[in-house]
């Protein structure tokens, strides 16, 4: 089963991709989400969100950035290597950063496999492609985006 957004173009299809990804977060409880964040050097960040939890006495506070590709094709390891890029140059700025790639098209193996290697079992780093696009998706299939399932 492969999940597809029909748009205009290919910045269309981007743009419903992060507002699916924006309905997600907020229903997860995320808050100030924001998207298309420019930073210095024309670093561009797809979507912030913060999400605010009590541990003990104090607050804590949690950046999170996401990316969106709606590529027809799985992302590359340099799409991969500038997500990793911009979330440790988040981390530079604040310390509780967590970095979600969302991959409509999933990613190649080049990028899964340095996933797995490097950022399996760190959830601070995620990578939700393949069919974990698909499962989390399909959740949300009766936004009012026009999306397609063969």
């Amino acid at each position: 089963m492969q999940l597809y957004i029909l748009g205009k173009n290919s910045d269309d299809k981007g743009t419903q991709l992060e507002q699916l990804t924006v309905k997600i977060l907020e229903h997860q409880g995320l808050e100030d989400i924001t998207t298309n964040i420019q930073g210095a050097g024309g670093n561009e960040i797809d979507i912030t969100a913060y999400s605010q939890t009590t541990i003990g006495i104090y607050p804590q506070k949690t950046k999170v950035i996401g990316e969106c590709k709606a590529h027809k094709a799985p992302i590359n390891i340099t799409d991969w290597l500038k997500f990793i890029g911009k979330v440790h140059y988040a981390r530079e700025m604040e310390t509780n950063v967590i970095g979600i790639m969302v991959c409509l098209s999933g990613a190649n193996g080049a990028v899964v496999g340095m996933y797995n290697e490097r950022h399996h079992n760190d959830n601070t780093i995620q990578l939700i492609a393949n069919n974990k696009v698909k499962i989390r998706f399909f959740i949300f299939s009766s936004l009012p985006l026009l999306l397609m399932l063969v």
